[in-house]
């Protein structure tokens, strides 16, 4: 409800920062430091203030100036990269929801909390910067790790994680034509517990035989 760009809204905000644990904002890099409301100036007011920002891509860089969206973060970011079906001619998938931004509101609550947690020992705040490229690209788990290490681009595998190499198809299809994911990571404990579900509901068939147990 404060207009930062008036001189009665920006004394307003200064006056509240100056007793604050914590100062959020999502504006374009740059804007607030015409309004004495950056964190060098606030900073100064109150060494103890936690000043969290969050942008597309950061405070610094050659797409600062970028216009972006949630769709265009999961695909600059990698998300659509590794996410969906195998088949290279598939159009890649991204997350419905905002994943973008939740994902990035999400690390910077994160973020926010380590540098409280970190306060409680030095007594000083800091500027935390979140851009949300870097929260969508850590987000595609396994294949940053692969092209920084490896220098190996992951690939696309139907309900599977994305790897450097194309795993055996874990999808079958059951007979009402629908398709499941056969997989357990822990078969020795998960499939005596699935068989006597289906021994339940008797459909087990054959399955109790002692051929499936290896």
């Amino acid at each position: 409800c404060i207009d930062v760009t008036r001189l009665p809204g920006q004394e307003l905000l200064r006056n509240l920062l100056k007793t604050a644990d914590v100062f959020v904002e999502s504006t374009k890099p740059g804007t607030l430091v015409e309004y004495g409301l950056d964190y060098a100036t606030i900073g100064a007011l109150n060494p103890k203030l936690i000043y969290a920002s969050l942008t597309d891509f950061g405070q610094s860089g050659p797409w600062l100036d970028y216009v972006m969206n949630d769709p265009a973060h999961l695909a600059v970011g990698g998300q659509m990269g590794v996410g969906g079906y195998a088949d290279p001619k598939e159009t890649p998938i991204g997350g419905q929801g905002r994943q973008a931004y939740n994902a990035a509101s999400v690390m910077m609550a994160h973020s926010i909390t380590v540098a409280l947690w970190d306060r409680m020992s030095s007594d000083l705040g800091q500027q935390v910067d979140v851009a949300i490229h870097d929260c969508c690209a850590i987000c595609t788990e396994r294949p940053v790790s692969y092209w920084l290490w490896y220098n190996q681009p992951s690939v696309r595998q139907t309900g599977q994680h994305a790897g450097p190499t194309y795993s055996a198809p874990i999808q079958v299809q059951a007979a009402d034509g629908r398709y499941m994911n056969a997989r357990f990571n822990f078969p020795q404990n998960v499939w005596p517990r699935m068989l006597a579900w289906m021994q339940e509901l008797g459909v087990q068939g054959d399955l109790a035989d002692e051929k499936y147990n290896d």
